[in-house]
């Protein structure tokens, strides 16, 4: 069993199938003993997944019930830690077909009209008691902790993209509007009505409060003071309910006492796509880092559909790795098993190769546990629905309207600016880096919104700088203008200090062939241009690239030329790194010079005061020669704290020099 005391709660979620008898249960038991540095605890999932019904009947809730009652016991007295996860509350689709039982209350229904066939109405009052009372007999086996899965959505029930618009909710709305709206007026309506959208979100967020309360209703009578915890996916994907996780858990906390939980989520990738896992990375960060101090995070490690092959054990060790460096963890939940009840034999293996690679995750938790990540955090609003600016021409369906593609100006990250989940603004925090916002999400902000990211460094892009033009601010970002160009033109950097040895390099990318904008900037006369749009005659057109910092106040950038595409050469790299380093100087005192993609991650330590610096190569390829300066008044020699790979590095006097191989991760700790 456990060599230790972990830091880290490890976990391995486990599909119906896989349990559902006593020879299977005994036969998991002893395969997961064998592997027990990573399997603290068993979460046992209440429903299968591809051969088993979204919604269970009573009968065979009952009947599961009560022998998960029996793999509690006999789990705990295996040495583990049992754990139940209720699979499907509203359903995460219509996965069983027509052999699956037809719900007996209303069905979810699309803004389009199509009706699912086993995915709930959230605001059915029978289905309500449904929920309160499969909660209950669930917790009544005794486990020591409860999960809410991530079906807990207004979206993303196929064949439902966004819901419920059902009789019984338009019927709702309409009681409380004092109107008559059908489904096709009320979603026309939204288009052009921010009051009808506010009172809609409304609405939803009631509902869904409304729905996790009977969840810890059921789990209180069941199993009063155990805990519990709620799953979501990306934020974003809640702002239909205006998602508060502070109010969300206050109410559930009011009604059941026990240690609350969150598992952030944010997709799941695999090796045809390995960046991804940067995507997910962040929107784990962003999500934790709205939570109230109070509740613990457990990551997941998710290779849906299960598929051994297509997610290998190394990059399933480098996403522990990274996510236990950059995020608050309190635990990892491993989702990886076969879902259909087959031997485990064959993940024995890739399950051992995992065991030896844990440790380093609990020696990294150490080194980051009292630190805090600062950098450039990329904000949308909460309210970002209801702000929508419609446009005709730009949002042919609703759904547009409805989540900030916030993530886009994320790819900077391997450019060697340093990223954070966290939201900066918040004048009681002093971990304050900058922010990064693309039009699309500038567009769903209200005036006051925006005006408030100037109080820090801020970099936007040409449509974003727009929507500040048109708000009156134009004087505060240093722009006049900007004209739009969807070919013909081309970027040129200029002499101006940041571009350094980069000066004079032109980036020409074919627009028309991506189908890409670009802007070019009139700028006013304080503000500086690091680089010129010109066409293919090479006129001027005008700035594409620009720095504004008025004296006493913050630094702000405008992108007009492919702010957000083809960033990786490296020319540009240096150059927004560069511009990064200068706009963040006060903040992050150190920067970074790469020719090859780096991601760079700045964590202060509270408590030692250390300076901790990650560095990550995501690239098949060694990056030598990658450059760290530190800023004048940052003292004490500079360590190589952690590694995976064997790190050649090299300290000057004023810089230090590594060479990273390919998918490498190293830490440099700056002490005083």
């Amino acid at each position: 069993m456990l060599k230790g005391i972990m830091r880290m709660l490890y976990t391995q979620r486990v599909f119906w199938p896989q349990y559902k008898d006593a020879e299977k249960l005994d036969r998991l038991l002893a395969f997961l003993q064998n592997h027990a540095e990573i399997s603290r605890e068993i979460s046992f999932f209440t429903e299968g997944d591809g051969m088993d019904w979204r919604y269970l009947q009573v009968e065979e809730i009952d009947k599961r019930a009560e022998f998960l009652t029996y793999a509690v016991k006999r789990t705990r007295e295996a040495g583990f830690i049992p754990v139940i996860n209720i699979l499907n509350t509203l359903g995460h689709s219509d996965e069983g077909g027509e052999a699956a039982p037809r719900l007996p209350w209303q069905e979810m229904v699309c803004y389009t009209g199509a009706a699912s066939a086993h995915c709930s109405c959230p605001a059915d009052p029978t289905f309500l008691e449904y929920v309160k009372y499969k909660y209950k007999r669930f917790a009544e086996a005794g486990a020591t902790k409860y999960w809410i899965d991530d079906d807990i959505r207004f979206n993303a029930h196929h064949p439902v993209k966004w819901g419920c618009f059902c009789p019984l909710c338009l019927s709702d709305f309409n009681d409380r509007q004092g109107a008559g709206y059908s489904r096709e007026e009320l979603v026309a309506g939204f288009k052009r009505d921010q009051g009808l959208r506010k009172a809609w979100i409304q609405r939803n967020s009631e509902v869904m409060q409304h729905l996790l309360n009977a969840c810890v209703e059921g789990i209180n009578e069941g199993h009063p003071g155990a805990e519990y915890g709620f799953m979501v996916c990306d934020m974003t994907w809640l702002l239909d309910a205006q998602v508060n996780f502070k109010s969300w858990f206050e109410g559930m906390g009011s009604i059941h006492k026990g240690q609350a939980w969150l598992r952030p989520g944010g997709g799941f990738w695999n090796d045809e796509r390995p960046k991804d896992l940067l995507s997910k990375l962040y929107s784990v960060q962003k999500s934790i880092s709205a939570l109230p101090k109070e509740v613990k995070s457990a990551y997941e490690v998710e290779n849906y559909p299960y598929t051994l092959g297509s997610k290998s054990v190394q990059m399933t060790a480098l996403e522990c790795l990274l996510v236990t460096l950059t995020a608050d963890l309190d635990g990892i939940m491993f989702n990886m098993l076969d879902l259909a009840g087959n031997s485990l034999a064959t993940y024995d293996d890739s399950f051992s190769r995992l065991e030896l690679d844990h440790p380093r995750w609990e020696q990294v938790s150490l080194l980051v546990k009292n630190s805090k990540s600062i950098g450039w955090s990329l904000p949308y609003s909460l309210k970002h629905f209801e702000n929508y600016s419609y446009q005709d021409e730009a949002v042919t369906e609703i759904r547009e309207m409805l989540y900030p593609k916030y993530q886009i100006p994320l790819v900077l990250q391997q450019a060697g600016l340093p990223f954070t989940g966290s939201s900066v603004g918040d004048d009681k925090s002093p971990f304050i880096g900058g922010n990064i916002v693309s039009g699309q999400v500038a567009r769903g902000m209200s005036r006051d919104e925006i005006e408030q990211l100037l109080r820090f460094p801020l970099i936007l892009d040409g449509e974003a700088a727009q929507i500040y033009i048109a708000q009156g601010l134009g004087a505060r970002i240093g722009v006049e203008n900007l004209q739009a160009y969807s070919a013909g033109v081309f970027e040129r950097f200029t002499d101006h200090p940041l571009n350094g040895e980069a000066a004079g390099y032109i980036r020409a990318v074919t627009l028309a062939y991506f189908n890409l904008q670009s802007f070019a900037i009139q700028p006013l006369p304080q503000t500086q241009v690091l680089s010129k749009l010109l066409n293919p005659a090479y006129d001027e057109l005008g700035a594409a690239l620009t720095l504004y910092h008025p004296e006493g106040g913050e630094p702000v950038a405008v992108v007009g030329h492919l702010p957000w595409n083809h960033v990786l050469s490296p020319q540009r790299m240096l150059q927004m790194s560069q511009l990064s380093a200068y706009m963040l100087t006060e903040r992050v005192p150190f920067k970074l010079k790469s020719l090859c993609p780096i991601v760079f991650w700045f964590r202060f330590d509270t408590t030692s005061q250390n300076h901790l610096i990650i560095l990550f190569n995501p690239s098949f390829d060694p990056a030598a020669n990658v450059e760290v300066y530190p800023s004048d008044g940052i003292g004490g020699k500079a360590s190589l704290v952690y590694a995976t790979d064997p790190i050649i590095l090299r300290e000057t006097e004023k810089k230090c020099v590594l060479h990273l191989p390919a998918w490498a991760v190293a830490v440099l700790c700056f002490s005083n």
